[in-house]
Parts: structure tokens; sequence; C-alpha cells
């Protein structure tokens, strides 16, 4: 979620309007675009505040990965990216070549 957010989803509005209507018209991850390997660590410590201590595990992940994704940007191009999504040519125009 917080990679498609971070790279690809643009939610365009027009007028008012979304522009963006359809799955073709806008963008999110398929299968080809997630790791071929994910690490996951379980923490079992009960959330005083959840139903039975249980704990959200979605929507936190958006959270970081914006921030996380334009930091290495940044680290690899001295370019901070300020919208969403950061796409190509983004960062293309950001380094002067676009």
């Amino acid at each position: 979620m917080g990679q498609g957010y971070s790279l690809l989803e643009e939610y365009v509005l027009e007028g008012g309007q979304p522009k963006s209507t359809t799955l073709a018209t806008f963008l999110i991850p398929t299968a080809l675009d997630v790791p071929e390997q994910i690490d996951s660590l379980t923490v079992e410590v009960r959330d005083a505040d959840g139903p039975y201590g249980a704990k959200g595990i979605g929507e936190m992940t958006m959270l970081a990965t914006p921030g996380a994704i334009a930091a290495a940007i940044y680290a690899a191009t001295g370019k901070w990216i300020d919208d969403l999504p950061i796409t190509p040519e983004r960062v293309l125009r950001a380094l002067g070549k676009l």
C-alpha cells in the first residue's frame, strides 16, 4: 500500500471532479511490483486499546513509506521530491534532466 501510494497512485482532480475514474487511468501496484521476499516480524504484545488486544497492521505502514522513499532518493541524488507519487519524471525534473 505504501509503495503504491508513494510511487504509482495519483488521484487527479480537474475542476473538482476526479479525472482518474477507472483502473485504466489510475495506476495501482500489481503482483509484479511486490518484492520476491518479504520478511515479517510478529510482535506479541497486546494493545490495551484494541478489541481483545488486537492491533491494526495495514494503514500504519503507509505513514513512513513516502518519507523513507523520498529520503532514499535524496541520499542517492541530493534532491528532495516533495510531490506524490514520486515518478521517474519528477526525479528527472528535480535533477534538471527534463
